[in-house]
């Protein structure tokens, strides 16, 4: 059995290089300015924040249940 702290190692891992890869497609895409292409990387560097939001709670909350009780 995988235990909770190295799991939630791996999670702030993958958590880490999706916000590495939402700033490189920021800067990448930056001098482009077609205003489709701008609304649909704002569309999905938001999802994807979401996404990273809702994982933080959830494994912060399931790191403390398991450290605390």
């Amino acid at each position: 059995m995988i235990s909770f702290s190295s799991f939630y190692n791996i999670v702030l891992i993958f958590i880490k290089e999706n916000i590495t890869l939402i700033n490189y497609t920021n800067y990448t895409n930056r001098y482009n300015y077609g205003i489709f292409n701008y609304i649909n990387k704002f569309f999905e560097n938001h999802i994807w924040g979401i996404i990273n939001l809702k994982c933080i709670i959830f494994f912060s909350i399931v790191y403390i249940y398991t450290y605390v009780y």
